[in-house]
């Protein structure tokens, strides 16, 4: 199994663009014209979908480090509603993170 397989399996949207990036770097070692508007446009994807991917996972850490201390601030035989929520919350989060990254 290659070493980028699990980037295959997981980011194709990324691995599109790295693809778009080497066919860039292809034509200019050819010589040829490359419009500078495409590299940034290209760039610009991965810039964007790299942070938006960085903010998700600090907001699910937050939201996990919430869901513990509500945990731990719980009775051991009940759950409130508000750790049943957040609980909910995370998962929804999760999920979303999950299917972005495959690119569904």
């Amino acid at each position: 199994m290659s070493r980028i397989a699990p980037i295959t399996a997981h980011h194709p949207s990324i691995l599109e663009c790295l693809g778009v990036l080497q066919l860039i770097a292809d034509r200019m070692e050819a010589g040829d014209f490359v419009d500078p508007q495409d590299v940034s446009i290209v760039l610009e994807f991965l810039r964007d979908v790299g942070c938006e991917c960085l903010a998700d996972t600090e907001k699910l850490y937050q939201l996990t480090q919430e869901l513990k201390a509500e945990v731990a601030r719980s009775n051991k035989d009940t759950l409130s509603v508000a750790v049943v929520k957040k609980a909910q919350e995370v998962e929804r989060l999760a999920k979303s993170i999950k299917e972005r990254s495959r690119g569904q």
